[in-house]
């Protein structure tokens, strides 16, 4: 038992890693196409969002970069900040449609693991490690 605690760091980066690489997924699609990042505004402006096209690339750039930074450690806290907001609202966006639980947990995920990294930071493995 030890032996694994001495090698917390590595779980903490084996998570971190994963959670970054969930998020790039999830917004590649609409990166690299036009008409996908078009059907996201239109999901916006279904939800009232104001300004959807704004907002949708506002979500997804910032999705994008705050997960890179995330995933080589720099500004870790910064990045970790910008996916909880989003994801505050993501979540907020499947309890005001009555989504299944499931539906939900996605978004969750990454709402608690980015709160895990905003308030812990990146871990040794990052170019922030010593912040």
């Amino acid at each position: 038992m030890k032996a694994i605690l001495n090698k917390q760091h590595l779980g903490i980066f084996l998570f971190r890693v994963f959670l970054c690489l969930q998020i790039l997924y999830g917004v590649l699609d609409n990166i690299l196409s036009w008409n996908r990042m078009l059907e996201f505004r239109d999901f916006l402006q279904s939800e009232g969002f104001p300004f959807p096209l704004i907002s949708a690339l506002l979500s997804v750039y910032g999705q994008f970069f705050a997960a890179v930074f995330l995933l080589i450690g720099y500004k870790s806290r910064w990045a970790a900040a910008v996916l909880v907001l989003n994801f505050i609202v993501a979540a907020g966006v499947h309890l005001a449609n009555h989504d299944p639980l499931p539906d939900l947990f996605p978004a969750l995920n990454i709402l608690f693991g980015a709160v895990l990294f905003l308030f812990n930071g990146a871990g040794r493995f990052a170019l922030d490690a010593n912040n």
